[in-house]
């Protein structure tokens, strides 16, 4: 009885408090999530006036699901976007530990330093192979004790198929379209240089390196009053390979890097150059099949495949992308006798390792670099792979870095851009992809605390780049100020999502 008194009391002295407390004149409100002010994606996409087509997605990258989208099905060129699959793809058949060989072997006996056979440098599908490497390669050979060749010297590319060039479609000057092969040296290019001198040029060709640079034979550019041919250089091919430039475009000092097309040969003639700085005076080079059985005279090893394509993704080499494609499928015992043929086959790889229809138009890639605008893929199929790629890991590489897609994609400054700076701090792993037209990123953001999120935006103006598809220039008029736009919708489109989507999300209040 007691007991119940007390309750009774303490419920009445309750209820007067409540009745005689003074009640707000406005309910407080929860604080407005991130969301609720930035713009929406379709919102961001009118305000920017982009000509073409936009393309985009943003999904969850633990469930995958989708959480905003426009055009998300339809097949676009991806650009340099396809590297991040290569990268995937060279990492699943190669393992990020591999490295590429390059070698000296001799087919006949060393004895006293003479060889009584054949020297013969072959190539090992090395994207990064530099005059340095070859200059190293030449000093290892001496160090092994050769001074002497009775034989020939022979050059063995033959590990990849010699592909001339990526693109077809590209401007013929262009060195991001070189030679593909099993021996590439300076990113297949060579550096031209000319000289004002007496009123007259005086023009000298490179194998330009970061901290050597011998003179190259192979690549001769001559100037002439009169140059057949829309721009200032004409390749006319041959043996050596011959340009011609219009005198008129020499007036000043300046330079260019300008395409390999020969690159066995290239290889072939700067390393004898290198050796004979060493001591070792070798027979011109010819073409010609190392043996099966032969002792290797000397080598020079690559980095390790993580860090080539760590570069790769940041400075988007079209040759590495295409020479780890090619060796990734020749490992997987596929058909790299062809770009097209070898991006078929880690096609079917992405599609069986993404979990997309095998054939899929949403992913038809014709190269691994997305050097060619014939390469698609839709932004769907994009997330899904790189929703795929986080959860499958590789061996961890050396420094306990983790070798995954979003470890060796860049940090882009994306949400540093700008005068204000997003709600949420966030990092932002993309590839970049540009065509003349055509712009694509795709990648990861990371919040600091929140939802991590996996994207891809294409936008594409075809019949822009149609327009000039024909004409042999490097950047058409209005290509830069489209490009600069689609951009710029890029980051909009980011700070959006990461407001959005990748805030921490508020607990409900309960009742």
């Amino acid at each position: 009885m007691i007991r119940l008194r007390a309750l009774l009391l303490l419920t009445c002295l309750l209820a007067g408090w409540s009745a005689e407390a003074t009640a707000p004149d406005v309910s407080p409100l929860p604080s407005p999530r991130p969301e609720m002010r930035a713009p929406d994606a379709l919102a961001l996409v009118a305000e920017a006036g982009l000509s073409g087509t936009i393309a985009f997605i943003v999904v969850d990258l633990e469930t995958g699901e989708p959480l905003e989208g426009g055009e998300a099905d339809l097949p676009l060129p991806l650009a340099s976007v396809a590297k991040a699959p290569t990268a995937v793809y060279a990492l699943d058949a190669l393992g990020p530990d591999h490295r590429f060989e390059t070698r000296l072997v001799a087919s006949g006996a060393l004895e006293g330093g003479a060889l009584s056979g054949d020297l013969v440098l072959q190539g090992g599908g090395d994207p990064e192979t530099d005059s340095e490497a070859l200059d190293l390669l030449a000093f290892r050979a001496r160090e092994a004790g050769l001074s002497s060749v009775s034989g020939r010297f022979l050059v063995d590319a033959g590990l990849l198929p010699a592909i001339e060039r990526i693109d077809p479609t590209q401007p013929e000057t262009a060195a991001y379209n070189p030679s593909v092969g099993g021996l590439n040296l300076n990113y297949n290019r060579v550096f031209v240089e000319w000289r004002r001198r007496d009123g007259a040029p005086s023009i000298s060709v490179e194998a330009r390196a970061e901290t050597l640079s011998p003179v190259t034979e192979t690549v001769r550019v001559e100037a002439h009053d009169v140059v057949s041919g829309p721009g200032a250089f004409a390749y006319l091919g041959g043996a050596p390979e011959t340009w011609h430039v219009a005198a008129t475009a020499l007036t000043r000092d300046g330079g260019r890097w300008l395409p390999v097309r020969r690159p066995a040969d290239y290889a072939g003639e700067v390393f004898a150059r290198q050796a004979a700085e060493a001591g070792l005076r070798l027979p011109p080079p010819e073409p010609g099949a190392a043996p099966a059985v032969a002792d290797v005279v000397a080598r020079v090893e690559s980095r390790p495949l993580a860090d080539i394509l760590t570069d790769m993704m940041r400075y988007s080499t079209n040759l590495t992308a295409e020479a780890v494609g090619l060796a990734a499928t020749r490992a997987a015992g596929g058909s790299a006798e062809t770009l097209e043929a070898s991006a078929g086959a880690m096609n079917a790889w992405a599609a069986q390792f993404a979990g997309f229809p095998p054939g899929d138009p949403g992913f038809r890639l014709t190269n691994h670099s997305g050097l060619s605008a014939e390469s698609r893929a839709s932004v769907r199929r994009l997330a899904e792979f790189l929703v795929a790629s986080e959860r499958r890991g590789f061996p961890a590489l050396g420094g306990g870095r983790a070798a995954t897609l979003r470890g060796l994609t860049p940090d882009r400054p994306i949400l540093d851009e700008g005068e204000a700076k997003p709600a949420v701090a966030a990092s932002v792993r993309a590839k970049t992809g540009t065509l003349n037209f055509v712009s694509a990123l795709a990648g990861y953001i990371e919040p600091e605390a929140g939802r991590r999120l996996a994207f891809a935006i294409i936008a594409a103006d075809l019949p822009q780049r149609a327009a000039f598809a024909l004409d042999e220039v490097e950047t058409p008029p209005g290509a830069r100020a489209w490009a600069a736009r689609a951009r710029a919708l890029q980051r909009a489109l980011i700070r959006s999502w990461v407001a959005r989507f990748a805030a921490p999300r508020v607990a409900a209040a309960s009742d």
